[in-house]
C-alpha cells in the first residue's frame, strides 16, 4: 500500500471520527453510515488548498466509502463484530471524460508561466516582466508534456535522476520514486525541455548538487503534489483554461504519443501502467480526433445490406469517453467546399428528424417504413420509434434498429 493511500485512509477515518465521535466500533449501524455519506455529499465543506468552497465530488465520496468498507471489514475479522457496510451500496459516480490540452492552451500556459501581465503606466511605455518562478514553471510544464509523469513522480525527482545530455529520466522504484505501486521506469526529455531545465538549474545555487530536488518551491523546499497542483491551477486561471491540473498533462502526453504513431505497449511502459485498460482508453480517444462543428463523411455499417452512399454531415456533439457522435446530415457540397474528416465505416445507432406528413399514427415501440429527405438513392428505410415530440414544425421522431430496403 502506497504512502499516499495511507494518508488518504487516515484523512477519511479522522473525518469519520470527527462526525461520529468516539464510539465503540461494534455500536456503529448501517443507517449511521448512510447518514454520514449523505452529510459528505450535501453539507460537508472541505478545506481546499485553492480556497474554494465547492462540495466534494461524487468520486471523493466513493473513496470515503472504500475507506470505511476496508476499515469495518478489518474490524469484523479482528474483533468479530458486525460489519455495518454490508447494507451500504457504493455511491455511484460518472467517469469524467479524458480531455487533453490543445496546442493553443499549451502555448498560453507557457506564456503566462514566464511573464507577468503587461503593465500599463502613465509615465512610461507598457512593459512586461519575467516572473520570478518563470523558468521553473516552464521547465515543469515541458517536463510533464514530454514524460507523462504523475505529480508524485515529478516531485520525487532529484537532479541526479536526470541525464541532461541524453534526456534520460529515471523514475526510481519504491517509495523513493513516488511511482504508483512502486513501479519505476525510464522516460525521456526532448531537446527543448532539456534546454529549459538547464536554464532553470543554472540559476539555482544547488543546481549541481546531485541529491538536491529537481524542482523546489519557497525556501528551496521540494515541491509536493499539493503545491505542484496549486502552481498548475494558478497558471490555468491566468491563461483562462478550465480544468487545469497536473494529471491533464499526462493525458495530453498519452494521446499525443498515439496520434504521432506510437504503439500502446510502449506507451504502457512509459506511463507505468500495470495493464492495458487505461492505455486502450487513450487509444480510442486518439483515434477519434473529432470536434463539434467539423464536417464528416462516412458510410453506415450493419444496416441490412449496408448503404452504398457516403453520408456527409456536421458534428454536433462528441463524447470522447464513449465514442458516440451526434451529427446532422447535410448534402455533399459542404465537404467539397470546406474539407472533411473521413469516419470510414460507422455504426448508426439511430436517426432523428421531423415528420411533416404521415400515412398513419406514429406510436413509440412500433417499427415503421420511412423515406429520408436527404437520401440520394430515395431508398425506403425502416426503424423502431423510441422517442416522439410534437413541435410546431412537425413530429420530432427518433428511430433505432435501422434497416434499408
Amino acid at each position: 500500500m502506497s504512502p499516499r493511500t495511507l494518508v488518504g485512509y487516515e484523512h477519511d477515518l479522522k473525518l469519520w471520527v470527527k462526525y461520529e465521535g468516539d464510539v465503540d466500533v461494534s455500536a456503529v449501524t448501517t443507517p449511521e453510515i448512510r447518514a454520514y455519506l449523505a452529510w459528505l455529499r450535501a453539507e460537508y465543506k472541505p478545506r481546499r488548498f485553492s480556497g474554494g468552497e465547492q462540495p466534494l465530488s461524487p468520486k471523493t465520496v466513493r473513496n470515503s466509502w472504500v475507506t470505511l468498507s476496508a476499515f469495518f471489514a478489518w474490524a469484523a475479522i479482528e474483533f468479530n463484530v458486525p460489519d455495518p457496510m454490508q447494507g451500504v451500496p457504493p455511491p455511484q459516480y460518472k467517469e469524467q471524460p479524458v480531455e487533453p490540452f490543445t496546442k493553443e492552451q499549451v502555448e498560453a500556459l507557457l506564456k503566462v508561466a514566464e511573464y507577468c501581465r503587461e503593465a500599463n503606466t502613465t509615465d512610461r511605455r507598457r512593459f512586461t516582466m519575467r516572473r520570478a518562478t518563470g523558468r521553473r514553471d516552464r521547465a515543469i510544464i515541458l517536463t510533464l508534456l514530454d514524460t507523462g509523469l504523475r505529480a508524485s513522480e515529478l516531485c520525487a525527482l532529484k537532479i541526479s535522476d536526470v541525464d541532461q545530455k541524453t534526456g534520460k529520466v529515471e523514475v526510481k522504484h519504491g517509495v523513493r520514486g513516488g511511482a504508483k505501486r512502486g513501479k519505476g521506469r525510464t522516460v525521456y526529455l526532448g531537446q527543448g525541455t532539456r534546454r529549459a531545465l538547464w536554464r532553470y538549474l543554472a540559476e539555482r545555487e544547488d543546481g549541481e548538487d546531485p541529491n538536491a530536488p529537481l524542482f523546489v518551491g519557497k525556501f528551496n523546499r521540494p515541491l509536493n503534489s499539493n503545491s505542484l497542483r496549486h502552481v498548475i491551477v494558478e497558471l490555468g486561471k491566468k491563461a483562462q483554461i478550465g480544468k487545469c491540473h497536473p494529471h491533464k498533462f499526462r493525458h495530453t502526453f498519452a494521446i499525443t504519443y498515439l496520434r504521432s504513431g506510437g504503439d500502446v505497449f510502449t506507451l504502457q511502459a512509459l506511463l507505468g501502467h500495470g495493464s492495458l485498460d487505461m492505455v486502450q482508453h487513450y487509444a480510442r480517444i486518439a483515434e477519434m480526433d473529432i470536434q463539434p462543428g467539423e464536417t464528416l463523411i462516412g458510410r453506415p455499417l450493419g444496416m441490412s445490406c449496408g448503404c452504398p452512399i457516403t453520408h456527409c454531415g456536421v458534428a454536433m456533439q462528441v463524447d470522447h469517453r464513449t465514442g458516440v457522435i451526434v451529427w446532422c446530415v447535410t448534402g455533399p457540397l459542404r465537404p467539397r467546399q470546406q474539407g472533411f474528416k473521413d469516419l470510414g465505416y460507422y455504426i448508426a445507432e439511430g436517426y432523428e428528424g421531423l415528420i411533416q406528413k404521415t400515412r398513419c399514427d406514429i406510436k413509440i415501440g412500433m417499427r415503421y417504413f420511412f423515406q429520408p429527405h436527404m437520401c440520394m438513392l430515395q431508398w425506403r428505410h425502416s426503424g423502431l420509434v423510441n422517442y416522439l415530440n410534437r413541435t410546431p414544425n412537425g413530429l420530432q421522431v427518433r428511430v433505432e434498429g435501422l434497416w434499408i430496403g
